[in-house]
């Protein structure tokens, strides 16, 4: 088994070798090579189906992935096949074929999650009358070999009507240098504010410096980006303006994240949060961590986005107000951020189909992982008693009770 899996991961990588060299012809013949491999491989069950199907998915080679998700009957076709082919279908921006494919999934829960997606297909993707004004907020700190990475992707921002705001905090490894130029990053009609405090005063204070130390008053929307980021599609802003402004009462719009490298892996999707309270926090409905096989391809209202690429209308952020310090350095201080959302009745969009990846975290030595721990389930601890219990299960149940009517509703 193990030896039919090399192979098939072998001409993967030769075609994608001669796909970088140009050679387009021997590109294709590889391509040809291990679909017809994984199809044999399948019908004579000589590897899992998953792994044939995540192989095909993970090589781009979508088209044997509709002939499999074709050839099973309704009903009897692996959920996870018709999960890769629905995503696979949206990738090459079919919306009809993606529903068509949606409809078999056996899940009633993801079976909808992907018939909303295709459903809001046309409005998602169409074009923005007028692009309301972004204020992009950007806070760094001792990320030299990254930082200048990241700021030239958020300059390649397809969007025009959008001001940035950056501030070094008290970096000692040359990132303050970078933060300063920043200007030279973005394209000539975008305003750029930077600054840099002396010492490190925490990123939920960071971030309160950069929301409460400048006029954001002419913009509709806040944007906060991580100084990491190592790819990010030209059209995020535009995209997650349009999702906001499809849901109402939206305040915050955010996307998939996944961790830079070969297969890419996914560090934060959509986050549920189901109980809440002593003794043990909370509970999420999914966990992360997993290769991206387009399982999280889809819109969902949730309770929580990650804070690495995301947008917050004005409005909503200035009425739940700033980011508690008492969470620093960072750990669940987003997740407190947006369960006030939660708490005052407003709508969190997760958009899977944008997606962005950023730098993995390097090891850390065991004290620092031990002082990590501790701020987790420290910071933990300050969530659960911040809060009334019994008042966030109320919301969270209002909130998972339209949820579930949205997800059965019409668009």
């Amino acid at each position: 088994m193990e030896k039919k899996r090399q192979e098939l991961t072998s001409l993967f990588r030769l075609a994608r070798l001669y796909k970088t060299r140009g050679s387009d012809e021997r590109f294709a013949a590889y391509v040809e090579k291990a679909r017809a491999l994984a199809l044999d491989l399948l019908r004579d069950g000589a590897v899992p189906a998953t792994f044939v199907y995540s192989t095909l998915y993970r090589q781009g080679c979508h088209e044997p992935l509709f002939e499999l998700a074709e050839a099973g009957e309704s009903g009897q076709t692996d959920d996870a096949l018709l999960s890769m082919a629905t995503a696979a279908a949206f990738a090459r921006n079919d919306p009809r074929l993606a529903l068509a494919l949606a409809e078999r999934i056996g899940d009633a829960e993801q079976r909808c999650l992907r018939r909303k997606t295709a459903e809001l297909w046309a409005d998602l993707h169409a074009p923005l009358t007028e692009e309301p004004r972004v204020h992009l907020l950007v806070l760094t700190h001792n990320r030299a070999a990254c930082a200048e990475r990241s700021l030239r992707l958020l300059g390649e921002t397809a969007y025009r009507n959008y001001a940035v705001y950056i501030a070094d905090n008290g970096s000692g490894d040359g990132t303050r240098e970078i933060a300063l130029r920043a200007r030279e990053f973005f394209p000539s009609y975008v305003q750029v504010a930077a600054q840099a405090f002396p010492v490190n005063i925490g990123r939920p204070a960071g971030h309160n410096w950069l929301v409460a130390g400048h006029d954001h008053s002419a913009a509709e929307f806040i944007a906060i980006a991580d100084d990491d980021l190592t790819r990010i599609p030209p059209d995020w802003l535009t995209r997650m303006v349009r999702t906001a402004q499809l849901f109402p009462g939206c305040a915050c719009v955010g996307g998939k994240i996944l961790v830079s490298g070969w297969p890419a892996m996914v560090q934060c999707g959509p986050f549920h949060m189901e109980k809440f309270g002593h003794p043990n926090g909370f509970t999420q409905k999914r966990l992360f961590g997993n290769e991206d096989l387009g399982q999280f391809d889809y819109i969902d209202l949730v309770e929580h986005v990650a804070g690495c690429l995301h947008i917050f209308d004005r409005r909503a952020l200035e009425e739940i107000g700033l980011f508690d310090i008492r969470f620093s350095p960072s750990q669940f201080v987003d997740v407190e951020h947006h369960l006030r959302l939660c708490l005052a009745g407003k709508t969190i969009v997760f958009n899977g189909l944008i997606s962005c990846e950023h730098q993995n975290v390097p090891d850390r030595s065991l004290a620092e992982a031990r002082a990590a721990t501790g701020n987790v389930v420290g910071n933990l601890v300050k969530l659960i008693h911040k809060h009334d219990e019994e008042e966030v299960r109320r919301a969270l149940e209002t909130r998972h009770q339209e949820r579930a009517a949205w997800l059965e509703g019409d668009k």
